[in-house]
């Protein structure tokens, strides 16, 4: 499920529990030759357009809250990923370094033409594994 997918799916659920209490208020609220002694019925108009202006009002409030919540949510994802690439990308030339000064090392015990190319037949695959293994890492990223 894609980023967008999740942020709908988010976001009708939001809606649909602010729209839940409406909902439940209308199923359990009394019929017209059942009114309460708080509503007459000649006030019925009056109350309903007024609780209908309050439920529209509450629902707007959470659809507001909810977006900023996403939004708020979606930044902190994003600082995180960033953070990540950040952290990794510094560890990369770390390990790069320690690579160049271990092959530095090899050929300074190096002392026969032989053992040299054996070092740089070595450093030749170390480097391409490990630029396939970065390769692969960053492309699993991406997707």
């Amino acid at each position: 499920m894609t980023y967008k997918h999740k942020l709908s799916a988010v976001l009708a659920i939001g809606l649909a529990m602010s729209l839940a209490p409406a909902a439940l208020a209308a199923q359990s609220s009394p019929t017209l030759g059942q009114a309460t002694a708080g509503i007459g019925q000649k006030n019925f108009c009056t109350n309903f357009s007024g609780l209908a202006q309050k439920y529209q009002t509450n629902i707007n409030t959470q659809i507001t809250n909810l977006q900023n919540r996403v939004s708020a949510e979606t930044q902190k994802l994003q600082t995180g990923w960033n953070n990540a690439d950040q952290t990794l990308q510094q560890n990369r030339a770390k390990w790069t370094q320690n690579r160049q000064a271990i092959y530095a090392r090899l050929n300074g015990r190096a002392t026969t033409t032989a053992q040299k190319q054996a070092i740089a037949t070595f450093q030749n695959t170390i480097e391409t594994a490990v630029t396939a293994r970065e390769n692969a890492i960053d492309t699993a990223r991406t997707a």
